[in-house]
């Protein structure tokens, strides 16, 4: 079984992996090679948000934090119009949502499973309205794709329940 530091550690490698490819062979916005990075440290992460007062917990915690209060900083005094601040303000709040009601899950219980890597991704529809739909589908993959590292690396890549 993986502790946090191996699901980080993949996540940044494999991050710092589809930077460069991103970056050398499909010429990516950098938005777009930033928010792939980060999704994929944050979903190579998720499922263990059901470990309570873990360090994946509280990370989520303060991310969800950080995200709201940006959104809400760049939407209420114009900093950012181009780019998603009243979305971020939206997935900071569901990924708090997600890791309150994660902690009072049972340990590698619905958290990893193939049905919650394939649909958490989902989230990130939420960055839908100004980041065009095939960069949303490649975040989406890159969730996934991330999610089930981690599923791999505890040892249950096709739990179902």
């Amino acid at each position: 079984m993986a502790d946090k530091r191996l699901h980080i550690t993949v996540g940044v490698l494999f991050g710092m992996l589809y930077f460069w490819i991103a970056k050398q062979y499909f010429k990516l916005s950098m938005m777009i090679l930033l928010l792939g990075f980060i999704v994929i440290v944050i979903y190579s992460t998720l499922p263990d948000i059901d470990h309570q007062g873990s360090f994946i917990t509280w990370m989520f915690i303060q991310l969800s934090a950080v995200l709201i209060l940006v959104g809400y900083l760049s939407f209420k005094f114009e900093l950012v119009k181009k780019y998603f601040p009243q979305n971020l303000v939206l997935f900071g709040l569901i990924l708090l949502i997600m890791t309150i009601l994660g902690v009072h899950l049972p340990h590698r219980g619905v958290t990893h499973t193939i049905q919650f890597v394939i649909l958490s991704p989902l989230l990130l529809l939420t960055l839908i309205k100004n980041i065009p739909m095939l960069s949303i589908f490649l975040l989406i993959g890159l969730g996934i794709l991330s999610g089930w590292t981690h599923l791999l690396m505890d040892g249950i890549p096709l739990k179902v329940k």
